[in-house]
């Protein structure tokens, strides 16, 4: 064997051995643990994001959905009731939003129950409320309109998941009629 074939067989076992004494310890090495939840960013409660610009999504909401529905000048007294509730619908959620709004998550289990219990029960009057103003609308509205009114909340509903208007990723939503 040549010379340079022996000086080639060393360089490569010399990068081998290099390369495995320095990789093993590098692989032993654990991932350092996962920073706290809230590093780098104060805590914040998750009802925060209900009482952040509520009022202008609803309005924003209202305006769409009239533009959308295409309220005719015979239908604006109706409209105008239906939006004076829903706007009144709000009342639940902001009385929580004053209550709880920028205070720091809880800690504890049962104080960060007690605030999603809170949230729950807001949204739900919330909802029962805005369920009587769409009652009160609805029967003024076109075969045209109840449809797209019908077809609202399967794309811009409660998204995928339980309760979701397609129960969960991957599933296709529901035929239209």
């Amino acid at each position: 064997m040549s010379t340079q074939n022996h000086m080639r067989y060393a360089l490569c076992g010399l990068v081998a051995v290099t390369a495995t004494a320095l990789g093993i310890p590098a692989l032993a090495q654990q991932a350092p643990p996962p920073p706290p939840p809230h590093e780098g960013r104060p805590p914040h409660n998750p009802a925060d994001m209900l009482c952040t610009d509520a009022d202008a999504r609803q309005a924003a909401m209202l305006a769409f959905a009239e533009t959308k529905l295409q309220i005719a000048p015979a239908q604006k007294a109706a409209w105008t009731q239906f939006a004076d509730k829903a706007k009144a619908s709000q009342a639940p959620i902001h009385e929580l939003c004053q209550k709880i709004q920028g205070k720091p998550e809880p800690k504890a289990l049962p104080d960060r129950l007690a605030v999603m219990e809170d949230v729950d029960s807001a949204r739900l009057a919330q909802l029962r409320a805005f369920r009587q103003a769409v009652d009160t609308l609805y029967p003024q509205l076109t075969a045209e309109q109840k449809d797209m009114a019908d077809h609202a909340l399967e794309q811009h509903g409660p998204g995928p998941g339980p309760g979701g208007p397609d129960h969960g990723p991957g599933f296709p939503p529901p035929p239209h009629p």
